[in-house]
């Protein structure tokens, strides 16, 4: 997707900074203080397990097109890609939509390329937009659509959401979380303020039934989540670190 022209990006519209400058309501402090407290840490004994079976499992992948990829344009988690490796060997999604593109847009195109999958990433950064489509792996351009979209903050009960303004497709295979980020495309629109990540929120109102989503730690997200899809089962895991949504 080509910039629009007179089109914004990573910014937040004069309406939506006074949204942003309000007060945080109770349940926006109680889902912050929950993301805050939540141990980082495995107990011992099953920390060194994690350790033995991360490096197992990473072993097992082939990640060379990532750790170059990742060189030049993105911080690499090879936690978070074993995780997404083992979700799209178990349930080999056709739809895959993700929220924030990186090294994981890398590892995600290059396993669903093999059965005809098809992937849609989306960034709300211009510079890190123009980045990613410079480093790409050509090869993996026909699999992964990389979309430059807006973000838009608003309420969603009584909690502060910011999501890609874009239509929610019918349906979802699987769905990575690890955006939006707070905007930076402008002074006004850069400073801290409560925001939750509700694409996963405003797309199950809109009827999009999405069959598996993770986060990128982003535990804050779990009040949230947990109070709004109630349609879904809502789970923090400290082996993943990540926040993991099942339709029920």
């Amino acid at each position: 997707m080509q910039r629009i022209e007179g089109q914004l990006y990573d910014v937040l519209s004069q309406e939506e900074i006074s949204i942003a400058k309000l007060s945080s309501t109770n349940k926006e402090e109680s889902a912050r203080q929950y993301g805050l407290s939540f141990p980082r840490e495995l107990p011992v004994g099953i920390r060194h397990l994690h350790f033995y079976w991360h490096k197992w499992a990473r072993s097992r992948l082939d990640l060379q097109q990532c750790y170059e990829y990742g060189r030049t344009s993105g911080v690499l988690s090879t936690l978070r890609l074993v995780q997404l490796a083992h979700i799209i060997k178990q349930k080999t999604p056709q739809v895959v939509y993700e929220f924030g593109a990186g090294v994981s847009t890398v590892l995600i195109a290059q396993m669903i390329k093999s059965y005809g999958g098809k992937l849609i990433s989306f960034e709300q950064s211009p510079k890190y937009y123009d980045q990613v489509q410079q480093n790409f792996p050509e090869e993996l351009k026909d699999t992964a659509e990389i979309k430059l979209c807006p973000v838009r903050l608003d309420w969603f009960g009584d909690y502060r959401g910011i999501y890609y303004d874009f239509d929610a497709p019918p349906h979802i295979d699987f769905l990575y979380i690890d955006g939006a980020t707070r905007t930076r495309g402008n002074p006004d629109s850069d400073f801290v303020y409560p925001r939750l990540n509700a694409d996963i929120v405003r797309m199950n109102d809109a009827g999009t039934s999405i069959d598996y989503a993770v986060t990128d730690h982003r535990w804050a997200n779990y009040l949230f989540y947990k109070e709004v899809l109630t349609q879904y089962s809502v789970n923090p895991s400290r082996w993943w670190k990540s926040i993991i949504i099942n339709k029920r």
